[in-house]
């Protein structure tokens, strides 16, 4: 019996094997908790499973593979106009907002060493259908996000490996002379610490290892963040940066929708358009009349929310009545063993939410 799905996701990855296979076992374990939600991921991961779900987007015309190692259907002229890594996985991305044939895309990618990086988030800013193309990034390398989930890491690495040659070296097991016991890549600094092995003689760690930690690296991930507010560096060009722990996050409390904006970006209510501002520990939001109407804001239209999606209503209930042209909303953000709040979020409808990072 085929499965219906409630809506449908797509995960355009670099490459054939860490990123892929890393996010086809987040999507298996959607699959065990038959959440409605269908995951796709391209390329496929050279580890799929049994547990693939029936969901198949409509077929296009004028459709060819790539030659290379993202599976995604795109043009002859795609091939020639996105050579750049970066532009490539944006762009595919594209076409499936283009074509209708996801409700959201993701474009993950690392830094490494590929030209076109300014150029694919400014593709990525492009409004196609109503929605745009997320991003999540990382500098140097995907297993930084990995090393979230062991320390508040904020060393700049400058290679996920290293070689000589072709020939990688497999740093932290002390196994050869040129082992950089972690101060110049990521996974040598993974295996020295003891935290990791690798999965036999290739650059690949045991998912089940360190899953169990996704809240301490999400959680590592937005202080990691933070640690750059003020700081006017575009992110593809800052080491150590991450953004995975927001595909991470919404993956991992599907099937609510959160849906990811920057905490200074405007939103609109009715007849109010309302903005954040922040001062460590208070969050205030500025409402501003737009246009003529009473309106009320109810306290449950605004939730703090922890790394592990545990929320606590926060907002004040406002009767914004015809002669109120603006007004504030006042949150205050306290942290405890029991709840440590990194992002406020706006609840929509019941399962919608607009989310952004706490700046402190």
């Amino acid at each position: 019996m085929e499965r219906k799905f409630d809506r449908n996701i797509l995960i355009v990855c670099e490459g054939e094997g860490t990123e892929p296979n890393y996010f086809h076992q987040i999507r298996d374990k959607i699959i065990e908790k038959k959440i409605p939600i269908s995951i796709t991921i391209k390329p496929s991961p050279t580890e799929d499973s049994e547990a693939e779900v029936s969901f198949q987007p409509r077929k296009k015309s004028m459709v060819r593979q790539l030659k290379n190692p993202l599976t995604e259907i795109i043009s002859d002229d795609d091939l020639r106009d996105y050579k750049e890594q970066p532009t490539r996985y944006v762009r595919a991305a594209q076409i499936n907002l283009t074509n209708k044939e996801y409700a959201e895309v993701w474009a993950v990618f690392d830094k490494d060493q590929h030209p076109g990086h300014e150029r694919a988030f400014k593709m990525a800013q492009e409004e196609i259908n109503g929605k745009k193309v997320n991003i999540a990034f990382s500098s140097i390398a995907f297993e930084h996000w990995i090393l979230l989930h062991f320390e508040q890491n904020i060393t700049g690495f400058s290679k996920s490996m290293c070689r000589i040659g072709d020939d990688q070296i497999f740093c932290g097991e002390n196994s050869h002379t040129q082992d950089c016991n972690g101060v110049d890549c990521v996974c040598g600094r993974i295996v020295h610490r003891g935290y990791l092995n690798y999965e036999g003689k290739r650059k690949k760690f045991q998912f089940s290892a360190f899953n169990n930690l996704v809240v301490t690296a999400i959680e590592n991930s937005v202080l990691l963040s933070n640690s750059y507010l003020g700081n006017s560096t575009p992110i593809y060009q800052l080491n150590p940066y991450t953004s995975i722990y927001r595909l991470v996050f919404k993956l991992n409390n599907l099937p609510l929708d959160y849906i990811w904006k920057d905490f200074t970006e405007p939103f609109q209510f009715k007849h109010f358009e309302a903005k954040y501002a922040a001062q460590n520990p208070v969050i205030t939001i500025n409402l501003t009349r737009i246009s003529d109407g009473s309106e009320i804001i109810n306290d449950e239209d605004f939730v703090l929310v922890d790394a592990a999606g545990k929320q606590q209503i926060c907002g004040t209930r406002k009767n914004l009545i015809q002669s109120i042209n603006s007004d504030t909303i006042t949150i205050t953000v306290t942290r405890n063993s029991n709840f440590k709040p990194i992002f406020i979020a706006r609840r929509i409808n019941e399962i919608e939410y607009h989310i952004s990072e706490i700046p402190f």
